[in-house]
């Protein structure tokens, strides 16, 4: 049997919490909820299409906003974890308030699926002392580091947080919104990337969210992207809990 290696297909539900936090015009708030209203439902559809179950990174605001959307998630039987609340820069934030957002967002995410116990910082902006405040809200990992293709262990104080590494190039928003590549392009270099992650047995972590994938063409690109995973015979599609799980089991 070949070794099965970790492929997470991840979405981060920002819906319109930044904008609303900067007070962006209305149009822009609009542009984030076409995330919740329309996209997501397209990638719900195109996940269940395929069997994948997969882990959605959750602005507390968004499923506040939002609960039978939010819900349809948890239902579907997707992994729900934190993002902020108003999709905060966790690094412009002192420990008093960072700890105030998470404790917030944890009493509103644990309505809808209970335990919490994944986060992603929002910009993939932290400093070093969140990690401990993670593990004290009993936070299983962390996705906002970049510092390996493959997850880790961090050791906080003689408990373990588990790392999973992300990365711009793996990034819808970035490749999409910021540079407005065509689906094409970007399909070719996650394909690479999928591949070379298989040849190498290091995981693959992709971060799409709703309000960009989402849009009819780029929604393809998920597609044509699930579709080949699952014909690759070392491909094992799981959730960031689920990987977790994994290596503090090997850790035991």
């Amino acid at each position: 049997m070949a070794m099965k290696i970790p492929v997470l297909f991840t979405f981060d539900l920002d819906g319109e919490s930044s904008f609303t936090r900067k007070r962006e015009d209305y149009v822009q708030i609009t542009r984030g909820l076409y995330g919740v209203k329309t996209g997501l439902k397209r990638v719900l559809n195109i996940l269940s299409k395929y069997g994948i179950k997969s882990t959605f990174f959750v602005a507390a605001y968004v499923a506040e906003k939002h609960f039978d959307e939010v819900k349809e998630i948890a239902n579907s039987g997707h992994e729900i974890a934190l993002h902020g609340y108003l999709h905060e820069d966790f690094s412009q934030l002192m420990p008093s308030d960072a700890n105030k957002v998470l404790e917030k967002s944890i009493a509103i995410l644990s309505k809808i699926q209970n335990p919490i116990e994944g986060f992603r910082a929002p910009y993939w902006r932290i400093h070093k002392w969140l990690l401990k405040l993670l593990v004290e809200k009993k936070i299983v990992y962390d996705s906002s580091l970049m510092d390996s293709d493959e997850a880790y262990i961090v050791d906080i104080e003689g408990k373990p947080l588990v790392e999973i590494p992300i990365s711009y190039q793996l990034d819808d928003w970035v490749l999409f919104e910021d540079h407005q590549y065509p689906p094409d392009l970007v399909l070719r270099t996650w394909i690479y990337d999928l591949e070379w992650s298989l040849e190498e047995n290091v995981s693959f972590v992709l971060t799409m969210h709703p309000q960009v994938i989402g849009r009819r063409s780029r929604s393809r690109v998920l597609e044509q992207l699930l579709k080949l995973a699952k014909k690759m015979e070392k491909a094992a599609i799981i959730t960031c809990r689920e990987y977790a799980e994994q290596l503090l089991k090997i850790r035991k």
